[in-house]
């Protein structure tokens, strides 16, 4: 049995049902997985020590009964659902290496492929766009998330997700140093992305911001009133839950001056 396909299928199921009958190396993942198992039970030598939590993670928590992750793996399998509406079975291979990188990452950064997933699958659900290809690469070596097409006037165009996950408490509510912080992040991706490349023009950013509800909030209240000096850069999304007592959940992914719900 491929204990990571089942525990998938039991709590994230429309990412098995997204992935289907195409040719998944399962058990290259569970093997891989089985192996960073090890790797924390040597490294932890007997004691208890903190680690970056994958989606594995989650799963365990949550089976744990730890109700606060239940609301994460609750947008995991929307997102999926959504996925599996908004693309064909023919176009669904062409973001299986994204779902592969998703699946075999064992720390935090997994997020940065959900936030991937999550921004192409808010494209596709407007109606407008219609993916060309994943992970394409420019003149320059190097690659970009999404190569899209707008139907509607032909338009060509490529986009970059760029993650960024705020540290906890760090936030300050100071729009020069938001600016900064971001105008400087994102000039960088730009950079890195873009250097030497004669598709530079053609590359759009979308920024994913990762944290808590109340540093999220910080976020939400600068871009009511500001905006960056950025080329070809959208404003934020980001992801928040809300639940109550009775343990029900919403979650959203949407652009950040639309994510706090009054």
């Amino acid at each position: 049995m491929n204990l990571v396909r089942e525990n998938l299928r039991l709590y994230i199921p429309s990412i098995v049902e997204f992935i289907g009958d195409h040719d998944f190396p399962w058990t290259k993942v569970n093997s891989d997985f089985n192996q960073e198992i090890q790797k924390r039970l040597k490294e932890a030598k007997g004691e208890t020590f903190n680690v970056e939590a994958s989606i594995y993670d989650i799963i365990i928590a949550c089976k744990k009964g730890l109700k606060d992750y239940h609301g994460l793996l609750l947008f995991f399998n929307r997102l999926f659902e959504e996925l599996i509406v908004n693309i064909d079975h023919k176009t669904r291979s062409v973001v299986k290496t994204t779902v592969w990188n998703l699946l075999i990452s064992f720390d935090g950064k997994y997020l940065n492929y959900i936030g991937e997933l999550a921004v192409l699958n808010n494209l596709l659900k407007s109606k407008t766009v219609k993916l060309i290809k994943c992970e394409i690469s420019l003149d320059n070596n190097k690659s970009i998330d999404f190569d899209v097409l707008f139907p509607e006037n032909g338009m060509r165009i490529l986009i970059e997700v760029v993650n960024i996950h705020l540290k906890p408490n760090k936030t300050e509510n100071n729009p020069s140093k938001i600016k900064a912080f971001l105008e400087k992040r994102l000039t960088e991706k730009r950079q890195s992305k873009t250097r030497n490349s004669s598709f530079a023009d053609k590359v759009h950013l979308i920024p994913v911001l990762w944290g808590s509800n109340s540093d999220l909030k910080t976020y939400e209240k600068f871009f009511q009133s500001h905006k960056l000096n950025l080329p070809l850069t959208y404003e934020p999304m980001a992801y928040l839950s809300y639940s109550d007592s009775n343990g029900y959940f919403e979650t959203y992914f949407d652009p950040i001056t639309k994510l706090f719900k009054e």
